[in-house]
C-alpha cells in the first residue's frame, strides 16, 4: 500500500540513509505490511568482531564508497516473543572511501564501528544537513524516502498539503549546491507546479525506473518545493 511507505519514510534505495522527519506537532505513521515493529538492535559481526551502529545514527550524508565489499553475520532477532532465535544471516557490508574496513563499514545505509569504538573523525563532516542559503533556485532529483504530515490520512495515498518530504539527493540538477548524497526534508505548501499527485508518488516511491525532480527555494532558512516532475531514470 502506498500509504505505509508514505507514513512510515522506509527507503527503497540502499544508497541513501532512512532518515525520517517529525513534524511539528502529530507525527502520522503507518506499518509496512508483513513487517514487525523492529526492537532489535543493529549489530553485526565482521571478521570477528562486533560491530554496531555509529555513535549518531544514520549520517545526514551518505558517504562515498570504494566498490568493495565483504561478508558479515547479521545475529538472528527475536523481536516476536518467540522461544527461538533465528540463525545468523551472511550480509554484505560495503568499504567507505578513506576509512579502513576494520574502522568502519557501510550497511543498509548506516556507518557500523566496533563496539564501543568513536566515529572516524573524518566522517562527522558527513552528520548535519548544511541551513538552505540557496542564491537561486535549484532543481535537485534523487530517491523519495517517505512522507509526514499533520493531517489525518483519509484514503490511501492521501497527499494534502503541508507535507515534509524526505529525499535523498542523487545528483544536483540545476543550480551549484552542494547537496548530492544529502537526505533533506523539503516543505510542500500547496504552491509547487507541477504539483505531487499520486501517479508521481507511486512512481517516485516504488519503481527503480523513476526519480523524482524537485525545484527548490529557501525560505526561513528552509527548503521548500516550487515544483515536482517525475523523471525516468536512464
Amino acid at each position: 500500500m502506498l500509504i505505509a511507505v508514505l507514513a512510515t519514510g522506509c527507503s527503497g534505495s540502499s544508497s541513501g540513509p532512512e532518515s525520517p522527519v517529525g513534524t511539528d506537532s502529530e507525527q502520522v505513521r503507518g506499518e509496512v505490511s508483513g513487517q514487525a515493529e523492529a526492537s532489535c538492535a543493529l549489530m553485526l559481526d565482521y571478521d570477528g568482531v562486533d560491530f554496531e551502529g555509529a555513535p549518531g545514527g544514520p549520517p545526514e550524508r551518505a558517504p562515498v564508497l570504494t566498490g568493495r565489499t565483504d561478508t558479515a553475520l547479521l545475529p538472528g532477532c527475536n523481536d516476536t516473543g518467540e522461544a527461538t532465535v533465528p540463525p545468523p544471516t551472511e550480509v554484505v557490508v560495503e568499504e567507505i572511501r578513506g576509512v579502513p574496513m576494520e574502522e568502519a563499514v557501510w550497511f543498509n545505509g548506516s556507518v557500523l564501528v566496533p563496539s564501543g569504538a568513536p566515529l572516524p573523525q573524518t566522517m562527522a563532516a558527513l552528520y548535519g544537513v548544511p541551513a538552505c542559503d540557496l542564491d537561486e533556485p535549484t532543481t535537485v532529483r534523487g530517491q523519495w524516502l517517505g512522507v509526514t504530515t499533520v493531517k489525518e490520512v483519509r484514503f490511501d495515498g492521501d497527499l494534502r498539503t503541508p507535507l515534509r518530504i524526505d529525499l535523498y539527493v542523487e545528483e544536483v540538477v540545476a543550480g551549484d549546491a552542494d547537496l548530492e548524497r544529502y537526505t533533506i526534508t523539503i516543505r510542500d505548501t500547496g504552491e509547487a507546479r507541477p504539483a505531487l499527485d499520486k501517479r508521481a508518488a507511486e512512481e517516485a516511491l516504488w519503481s527503480s525506473r523513476a526519480a523524482l525532480d524537485v525545484e527548490l527555494t529557501c525560505r526561513d532558512g528552509k527548503y521548500h518545493a516550487a515544483s515536482f516532475v517525475l523523471t525516468p531514470r536512464t
